[in-house]
């Protein structure tokens, strides 16, 4: 079963991503988002230690931008991709997107 995995949960109300598949509240949205190191070493405690996600699993984000931009980084590194679910306030529903970064074009 795939995971829903809410990054820094807020006050939002997440209900409806619970149709993706069991939904986990990372970490406390409250976070200090001033020590970058320590935050990527707490995703990367939380995500692939704690919890062991998957390249299947999805993320809602939430809370603070930083953590979620840590958090978009550390998976992209680990799997070349990244799973979300965006929010459409009109129908009150998530979508899910896969968003790859396999297929960049090279520099230069």
């Amino acid at each position: 079963m795939k995971r829903v995995f809410i990054i820094g949960p807020g006050q939002h109300i997440y209900d409806a991503a619970d149709k993706f598949g069991q939904r986990i509240n990372v970490l406390d949205s409250r976070v200090n988002p001033f020590d970058t190191d320590a935050l990527v070493g707490l995703v990367v405690e939380e995500l692939f230690k704690k919890y062991t996600i998957t390249v299947d699993d999805f993320i809602v984000f939430g809370g603070n931008a930083i953590l979620n931009a840590v958090t978009v980084g550390v998976l992209v590194k680990k799997f070349g991709k990244v799973n979300v679910l965006v929010y459409g306030a009109k129908h009150r529903d998530y979508t899910p997107r896969a968003i790859s970064f396999n297929s960049l074009p090279e520099e230069g």
